[in-house]
């Protein structure tokens, strides 16, 4: 039983690259593997409510004021039912994954099948961009996964990326999967790309600029540079004229003060929260389209999942989740002050991405946050006991 739970634990990473890809009708792989996960863990009888860790209890908070706030729903039903098949059983699988992680060896294995599952993603997306079955929007050829947004997918594959430099430089595999691993994370950012999602244009710049920092102080860094430099130039030269128009318009987006839209629809979403002054407890769970729809006609998805939070759970669930960012960044700051920068990819790309994509509905805040908890705590047990090696 022990082993069938570690493996679906192991599934739950897997399948997380494609969390929204449906099997059947709002039935999701993810779905399925966090409904096993979840029955074998009540029938191995593994104690996985005593909860203790301060981001966890945090969670629960949340996790309960999303329920209530279909008392005060502006779309009781749909709050009520989404708080129940998202939030909740997200707070569940997290809380099953924070006890399973008990070294760093385990740690290593969710890593490595969390790119596994981007590998799938990533080999669909390139039989998409080779046979030219692509996303249309307009004139621009995008690439995605059964319709999956394209920078959802960015995001995920980029976190696969910053999985492989964690396997490489704190994980023990061997030769051969090395050489695998090379050429892994160079796909994933070319595939990021054809995606067309300026998101992830620049969340690679940013892993550009962390693995300078990383090997500014040794020989490597006038490898590093150059390399980079060629891959790009390489990846530009291999896109469609119109990805690479559209990946380049970031100032002009900047510049135009809208964002593809968004900001458009932020201040519809702000105009339509006005009128319901409900700056406290907000409008109910996932009830930002149905705020939006009431005003427009049209239900349109938030794009912000800052944005998103504060209207639909208020002031008050919005500090909750801030709480929750506030706390992850603090240990984040200890990984980086008493490891590498490398650290800082866990958590800023993410809360770049979630300024332009709503994740509410997501859990890879929570267990990319259940993540970083254990690192920490792996450092702070490894610093104890090489204090006390000193000490004797």
């Amino acid at each position: 039983m022990n082993k069938l739970f570690l493996f679906l634990v192991f599934l739950v990473f897997f399948t997380t690259p494609l969390e929204s890809v449906e099997i059947f009708t709002n039935v999701s792989v993810v779905k399925l593997v966090s409904v096993a996960l979840i029955l074998v863990t009540l029938l191995a009888k593994k104690n996985v409510f005593d909860i203790k860790e301060p981001f966890l209890i945090i969670f629960l908070i949340y996790t309960v004021f999303t329920i209530l706030s279909f008392l005060w729903s502006i779309n009781k039903e749909v709050t009520f039912q989404k708080s129940l098949t998202t939030i909740l059983p997200n707070f569940i699988v997290t809380l099953i994954v924070s006890f399973a992680i008990k070294d760093r060896e385990i740690l290593g294995k969710m890593f490595m099948a969390y790119v596994l599952g981007c590998c799938v993603a990533a080999a669909f997306s390139m039989y998409m961009y080779t046979t030219e079955f692509q996303s249309f929007e307009g004139d621009d050829y995008r690439v995605t996964v059964l319709n999956q947004d394209q920078n959802e997918l960015s995001f995920l594959l980029f976190f696969g990326i910053i999985s492989i430099i964690y396997l490489f430089k704190y994980s023990v595999i061997n030769k051969i999967a090395k050489g695998v691993l090379l050429l892994v994370p160079v796909v994933f950012a070319f595939v990021i790309l054809t995606t067309g999602s300026r998101m992830g244009l620049i969340l690679l710049l940013m892993l550009a600029v962390v693995l300078v920092f990383m090997n500014f102080r040794r020989g490597k860094i006038i490898i590093v540079i150059p390399l980079i430099l060629v891959i790009g130039i390489v990846f530009v030269s291999l896109l469609p004229d119109t990805t690479t128009e559209r990946l380049f318009q970031i100032q002009d987006q900047i510049k135009s003060r809208d964002l593809t839209g968004r900001v458009t629809i932020w201040s519809l979403g702000l105009s339509a929260f006005e009128t319901k002054s409900a700056y406290v407890l907000g409008t109910g769970y996932d009830s930002f389209e149905s705020l939006v729809a009431e005003k427009t006609g049209l239900a349109l998805p938030a794009h912000n999942t800052y944005l998103c939070t504060f209207i639909e759970t208020g002031a008050v669930g919005f500090l909750i989740y801030l709480s929750m960012i506030i706390y992850l960044l603090f240990k984040v700051y200890y990984l980086i002050r008493k490891g590498s920068v490398f650290f800082s990819l866990l958590i800023i790309p993410l809360l770049a991405t979630m300024f332009v994509l709503s994740t509410n509905n997501r859990r890879w805040f929570f267990l990319i946050g259940v993540i970083i908890i254990k690192l920490w705590q792996f450092a702070k047990e490894e610093e104890s006991y090489a204090q006390v090696i000193t000490d004797n």
